[in-house]
């Protein structure tokens, strides 16, 4: 049974899921905060987000990738990663 958690908390930590937050943007305007944390995704987990929100397009105000910290797991070491990019929908 204690496996069995383990291997669960492995996969949501490796989860391609990326999640967005609107927030406010240069000179107030609307712009979507997406962050696609986990080592078992890229960047393009963040673009594929930003279409989803921004069917008509969108402009990237920043993005940012970083190795967080190295933690031990039962199955050895693993380093998360986080990346974010923020973005406003084209209008």
């Amino acid at each position: 049974m204690r496996m069995i958690w383990g291997i669960a908390g492995i996969a949501l930590g490796l989860c391609g899921c990326a999640s967005s937050t609107e927030i406010r943007g240069p000179g107030g305007q609307v712009a979507h905060l997406i962050e696609c944390p986990g080592a078992a995704v890229s960047m393009g987990a963040c673009y594929e987000k930003a279409n989803a929100l921004c069917p008509a397009g969108y402009s990237v105000l920043d993005a940012q990738q970083a190795a967080g910290p190295v933690t031990v797991t039962q199955f050895g070491l693993a380093q998360g990663v986080q990346r974010q990019i923020v973005v406003q929908c084209a209008k």
